[in-house]
């Protein structure tokens, strides 16, 4: 008896799938708006606080490959609610955390369950659409994107300011806990290939050097002899130097060789890391800046992202469709360059303008980041083969997720030490706030580097197809 195809995706299961993607948004958005109340709330430095957000990225980052090489062995449904299973049960620790260093335990848990929803999210797409069908679904993800970034720092603002900063958490959880009989429902699922191995010394080895990257990139700026940055920086040499080895000598590695030697999808995973880099930079900045020389409030600050976060909804939606009729190429080149210009206006510009002159930069960065995002995703996952579409994805995932790390890190660090400066460290710049002008050049230095990238897209007719073998659906 002859294997049946892979069962397709259908429209609620987008709609389910979406519909996490925009929980798991808000409740990242939804967080930094607590903090504060949240500080206060355990009377803790601004070192300590840190680790409510390190923990959380340090299982993000390395739990989005480890899903997808699991979900190519086992499949991709049983990880998927698992990870949504975990995701709710630590969001509701976090609300009910009685202590603060057991609600940073919370909050790594919590990342690590949260990051099975938008890695096998995308995998499922990859594994269950055909190419004409690929870019629809991935623009409908990418608007999930824009709304829940678009909604969160608003929610979070009504959620604490009417409650406490346990509110968001407990919303979240209620949230996910709504979605997960759905997914069981009407996420379909496909069966992995159980002759694979999983490499757990391998996988060890990834989580180290990204726990230290994610440690380096967070204390090293601030100080450069910080011994917990020094000792993340030399896991990372020591632990990325041995899964290097492994790579090359190990007969099945935990990160094939078929996915980090495929030259067309690291380039659009570079592309990846620019345009986030980019975005996330530029998110950070702007709430700083509107609290500091706007004197906004949490929601006033909403609002003015609100407009961006819209747009990456309906540009992203709109990359998704046409990049089967016009190809990934010119979308990829189109909002690559829309960034560069909004990014390069604004650090040129000075940020001393109304507070609207800013919503509308942002504006024109958001609008060439949907149409990038839905684009270089698709021509990302079509340079996969199907059965290491999982891991593929979260190796994507994963530089994409390390570009906006890098970006905070350093603008961040150049906004302290810059901070009350006179002049601009770029005599071409006017105006005031001359601080934020100078942070934002490493933000535009990885934006120039995704529109180098973005050149290198190959044409669609170029690109090779997914090799999508018949495989049987789970019974």
């Amino acid at each position: 008896m002859e294997p049946l195809p892979p069962p397709r995706l259908g429209r609620f299961a987008l709609v389910v799938l979406s519909a996490t993607i925009l929980v798991s948004v808000m409740s990242a958005s939804m967080t930094t708006v607590a903090l504060p109340d949240l500080q206060e709330h355990f009377r803790v430095g601004d070192d300590t606080l840190t680790w409510v957000v390190t923990a959380y990225i340090i299982t993000f980052a390395t739990g989005t490959v480890v899903y997808g090489r699991l979900a190519d062995i086992v499949g991709t449904k049983p990880m998927y609610v698992f990870g949504l299973s975990l995701f709710t049960v630590a969001s509701l620790g976090v609300a009910l955390a009685p202590s603060y260093w057991l609600l940073v335990a919370a909050r790594a848990a919590q990342g690590f369950g949260g990051t099975a929803v938008p890695s096998l999210s995308l995998a499922t797409i990859v594994k269950t659409t055909s190419e004409r069908e690929r870019g629809r679904a991935m623009g409908t993800t990418i608007m999930a994107v824009g709304v829940g970034f678009g909604l969160g720092p608003l929610m979070g603002g009504v959620l604490t300011e009417l409650g406490s900063w346990r509110a968001p958490f407990f919303a979240t959880a209620i949230s996910a806990a709504a979605l997960l009989p759905l997914a069981l429902r009407a996420v379909p699922g496909v069966r992995g290939d159980s002759s694979q191995r999983f490499d757990a010394i391998g996988a060890g080895l990834l989580a180290l050097t990204v726990t230290g990257a994610v440690l380096a990139l967070n204390r090293l700026p601030r100080d450069l002899v910080d011994p917990v940055g020094l000792a993340g920086l030399g896991s990372t040499l020591v632990a990325g130097a041995a899964m290097v080895a492994r790579i090359v000598r190990s007969p099945d590695p935990f990160l094939s060789p078929r996915v980090v030697r495929n030259v067309r999808f690291m380039r659009m995973a570079g592309v990846g890391y620019a345009t986030q880099g980019l975005h996330f930079g530029t998110v950070v900045l702007i709430p700083l800046l509107l609290y500091r020389y706007h004197e906004t409030s949490i929601i006033q600050v909403g609002l003015h992202l609100l407009p961006g976060a819209l747009a990456i909804a309906v540009f992203g939606m709109a990359g998704g469709v046409l990049s089967h009729t016009v190809g990934n190429r010119p979308l990829i080149i189109a909002g690559t360059v829309t960034m560069v210009v909004g990014v390069g206006y604004f650090h040129l510009a000075g940020f001393d303008g109304p507070a609207w002159g800013v919503s509308l930069i942002y504006l024109v960065i958001a609008s060439g980041y949907g149409m990038v995002n839905a684009s270089v995703i698709n021509a990302a996952t079509g340079e996969l083969d199907f059965d290491l579409a999982g891991l593929g994805v979260g190796v994507f995932n994963l530089v994409f997720f390390l570009g906006g790390a890098t970006t905070v890190a350093l603008s961040g660090s150049i906004l302290r030490s810059r901070e009350g400066a006179s002049s601009a460290i770029n005599p071409l710049v006017g105006g005031g706030a001359t601080e934020f002008s100078d942070a934002l050049i490493p933000v535009l230095v990885v934006a120039c580097l995704g529109l180098l990238l973005g050149l290198g897209t190959p044409r669609s007719k170029d690109a090779e197809p997914n090799k999508e073998p018949v495989i049987a659906p789970p019974v």
